[in-house]
């Protein structure tokens, strides 16, 4: 299926407008928003992004641990969109490998897979969590192959990111094993039919490479 990846931080209040008109434009369809959680009631602050941009759904669904494991199946299956939430990275990961996520996201009919912040993280196969000064490795859902760094700052140039020296130095060793992506705050990337469209501040970092996309 020649779905669209969106891979982002959080969003305060709306998406950016730029955001917002590409989203319609790969919302083929409308029936059935599933929202995946597992740490976060967030179901509010989501919404309200959706009203603010002017997209509705049919049918809003929101899987945590209230749901069981079938129920959260059979709607990931059969949604039109489906949003991987914010919150703590980590635990979120841990839940969606208790509920075989993984399998249930790939097998959806869905058009569009959004990641809002740890929901991005956890996208892709290489996830990386800095989440308490602690940098902690382990496999996201693999639905792209590469890691990806939400909330980098930018020097002010505007050519390259500015973190921690721990976190450049990490970012920088994991690019020698696989591609990292990384966005500032209000980018985002999309991905569809194997091309990445970076908006705003967006860096490919590769063997050691840092690069603006």
């Amino acid at each position: 299926m020649n779905r669209a990846h969106y891979y982002s931080g959080w969003f305060e209040g709306t998406f950016p407008n730029e955001y917002a008109e590409m989203l319609k434009r790969d919302i083929t369809c409308n029936k059935s928003l599933v929202i995946l959680d597992g740490c976060w009631d967030s179901h509010e602050a989501v919404m309200s992004l959706f009203a603010a941009s002017d997209i509705a759904f049919e049918e809003v669904h929101y899987i945590d641990s209230r749901k069981s494991k079938s129920e959260a199946h059979e709607l990931i299956v059969n949604a039109s969109v489906i949003l991987l939430s914010g919150g703590s990275d980590v635990p979120q990961m841990n839940f969606f490998n208790a509920y075989e996520v993984e399998s249930a996201v790939k097998r959806s009919r869905a058009n569009v897979i959004m990641g809002l912040s740890a929901g991005s993280i956890n996208m892709v196969t290489h996830a990386i969590s800095f989440e308490n000064k602690t940098v902690t490795k382990y496999l996201g859902l693999g639905l792209d192959d590469f890691c990806y760094v939400p909330y980098l700052g930018m020097d002010d140039d505007g050519t390259m990111f500015s973190m921690s020296q721990q976190v450049d130095e990490v970012l920088l060793e994991l690019s020698q094993k696989t591609s990292v992506y990384a966005t500032c705050s209000q980018s985002f990337m999309r991905i569809k039919g194997g091309d990445v469209t970076p908006v705003g501040n967006v860096y490919l970092i590769s063997n050691g490479n840092i690069v603006k996309k």
